[in-house]
């Protein structure tokens, strides 16, 4: 999932836009790019130690004809339902579902997607949707990601997974692999399985079609990773379970040995963590919700378990200076909570401006208060390096890393303050 994770219009024309628009929007992790790649080869990091809120921007504009409803995020690409599904960003392995390999600064149709999405989600070069209980995956199918039993390398159209055409409540992508929640309280997973990812036992190889996670035959309410070698549930009880890759203690189960089944994420030596609301996991780490606070965990390096330190952690601690806290989302190297009043904090790095500090890396500190985007937030969508919010007045505003278009202003200019998305 995880699970770190736009939104499209008519632009021409925003009075025709339907009021009744369901938006997913997906910032989806392609490319394989790593950070200290893009950062070049200083490979310097910038960070803010404890939370920071997000920049002042001008009070929006209302758009009455726009009805947003939903936001999602993972990283390279964002779409929307606007009466049928648009998506816009990086599209050098089909992910556009256009026929071509070109990338979109904006928004265009998703073949076959006119009605019924509820989900989007994306690991590395590979996509998937949720519609109408069934999933479908394309992209790139090198470890089984697309789960429709084939070994071809490449589908680059929608393609049903295997035995998930119906029953599936949600999904989650990994770096190549997927799970599917379904209405049993069930979770099934497919693609690679070098970590144990899978959950069933086995590590090593990929399996190309679904497979059952030991243990968790019912009782899970939601997936909460993206973009990492993991995957972690939220059930019932209150209790988090991971499994799959531990290397920088992102199973937060004391140890940093893999496990090919599902662990409890636990609050000390032996002791599951329990009362959690909400769980937010990525490739080095992730993050919890109890009460009204944040917990985080994993690797430490830039500050993002925000604690005021860079000690890594095995066990969730307090994220310093948040409360009235309702989500929690998980960046590849920054993390974001959403407040009841709707104010948007971040901490971690901010190479890329997706602290939304105004500054595009630079020294960026801890702001105390919520700016006047923050505080009419009523969603929120942590990508990889960027982040998206949808505010009260139905605009969207992204901020962070935008070499892909990502932030659906027709550009390519990664920037620290959250920006309309061109509708």
């Amino acid at each position: 999932m995880d699970r770190v994770f736009g939104l499209v219009f008519e632009s021409q024309d925003r009075n025709k836009i339907a009021t009744s628009l369901l938006v997913i929007a997906s910032l989806f992790m392609v490319g394989c790019v790593d950070l200290e790649a893009l950062l070049g080869a200083s490979g310097k990091k910038i960070s803010a130690t404890k939370p920071g809120d997000v920049g002042a921007t001008p009070t929006p504009t209302p758009t009455p004809s726009l009805a947003l409803s939903k936001v999602f995020a993972t990283s390279h690409i964002s779409c929307a339902r606007a009466g049928g599904v648009k998506c816009w960003g990086e599209n050098t392995s089909y992910q556009l579902n256009n026929g071509a390999q070109t990338n979109n600064g904006t928004p265009a149709d998703l073949a076959g997607y006119t009605d019924g999405v509820s989900q989007i989600v994306a690991g590395y070069e590979h996509v998937c949707a949720l519609k109408n209980g069934g999933v479908k995956c394309w992209g790139h199918n090198d470890y089984g990601q697309i789960g429709d039993g084939s070994a071809t390398a490449w589908i680059s159209t929608p393609t049903d997974v295997s035995g998930l055409t119906t029953g599936v409540t949600a999904i989650a992508a990994g770096w190549r692999h997927n799970c599917a929640l379904l209405n049993t309280g069930a979770v099934k997973c497919w693609g690679w399985n070098s970590y144990g990812q899978l959950g069933n036992g086995v590590t090593g190889g990929s399996s190309n079609v679904p497979v059952s996670v030991s243990g968790l035959a019912a009782g899970v309410t939601a997936l909460g990773f993206a973009r990492g070698d993991h995957s972690c549930a939220l059930l019932a009880s209150g209790r988090a379970m991971c499994w799959g890759y531990n290397f920088f203690r992102q199973l937060a189960n004391g140890t940093t040995t893999d496990t090919n089944t599902p662990s409890y994420v636990y609050a000390s030596a032996g002791v599951p963590f329990e009362g959690i609301l909400n769980i937010a996991s990525n490739r080095y780490g992730g993050c919890l919700v109890v009460g009204t606070s944040v917990m985080c965990w994993g690797l430490n390096d830039v500050g993002q378990i925000g604690d005021g330190t860079t000690t890594n952690s095995a066990y969730p601690v307090t994220a310093v200076g948040l409360s009235g806290i309702v989500s929690v989302g998980a960046g590849s190297d920054h993390n974001c909570a959403l407040q009841t009043g709707g104010g948007v904090y971040c901490w971690g790095s901010n190479a890329f401006g997706q602290l939304g500090r105004g500054a595009v890396g630079g020294s960026s500190g801890v702001a105390s208060t919520p700016s006047l985007i923050t505080s009419g937030a009523v969603e929120m969508a942590v990508g990889r390096y960027h982040n998206c919010v949808r505010t009260n007045t139905d605009v969207m505003k992204c901020w962070g890393l935008n070499n892909q278009y990502q932030l659906g202003d027709g550009t390519t200019t990664s920037t620290g303050t959250p920006i309309d998305v061109n509708f």
